[in-house]
């Protein structure tokens, strides 16, 4: 009799766990997509034709700066890849920009503030209900002898339509009176899949592109 009662049992019990792990799984997508829903009205959708990115130049917070943006709720911070928020320290705080175009899908512009994240703008892309990190677009940090500077210029080089970076960066020495004690210059080409690939085919005046700050 007892026999006859366990073998009638596990497949109701097998039932009930599938039919629990189905309900806590379903449960999980909807509060993820509500997750996206939210962080998707941080931002202001952007056609971007030609945009200049710089970071920060001042520690505090400027709620003047040109790309201050919007503050994301630290809930959402769990839509961001482990192993970026890993990389970062546990009070860093983020403010979406603007979403734009990326191959066929769409990217994320973000700034982060804090102490160790230097002052950095990225972009972001969704991958598997994540965001997943593509590339540093601008940077300002000192340390106490010299700074250095990032800046990206997005825009499309070649008329595929495609976004392309232009990036100059820049080593500034305290005892040098300002003076850049190193620059350089990469223009990366967006490909089909939205990856990004270094190139020198495109006939670009590099003197135009000038760095900036929020100083100037």
């Amino acid at each position: 009799m007892f026999r006859s009662l366990i073998k009638n049992t596990l497949p109701i019990s097998c039932l009930a766990l599938t039919i629990l792990f189905s309900i806590s799984n379903l449960a999980a997508q909807n509060d993820n997509a509500s997750a996206w829903v939210a962080f998707e009205k941080n931002f202001e959708i952007a056609n971007v034709g030609n945009l200049h990115l710089f970071a920060p130049t001042k520690t505090q917070n400027d709620p003047d700066f040109t790309f201050y943006g919007t503050p994301v709720e630290r809930g959402l911070y769990r839509l961001f890849s482990a192993n970026w928020r890993d990389e970062l320290p546990s009070d860093f705080k983020t403010y979406a920009l603007y979403k734009i175009r990326y191959g066929a899908t769409d990217a994320y512009l973000l700034r982060f503030h804090g102490p160790g994240t230097q002052n950095m703008i990225g972009l972001f892309t969704k991958k598997k209900d994540q965001l997943v990190f593509v590339r540093n677009l601008a940077n300002y940090y000192c340390s106490e002898s010299m700074c250095w500077q990032m800046d990206s210029w997005l825009q499309d080089f070649d008329g595929d339509t495609r976004l392309d970076i232009l990036q100059k960066a820049r080593v500034v020495q305290f005892t040098l009176m300002g003076a850049p004690v190193d620059e350089y210059t990469q223009v990366l080409r967006q490909n089909e899949d939205g990856t990004f690939s270094p190139t020198e085919q495109f006939s670009i005046a590099l003197k135009n592109y000038l760095f900036k700050t929020n100083e100037q």
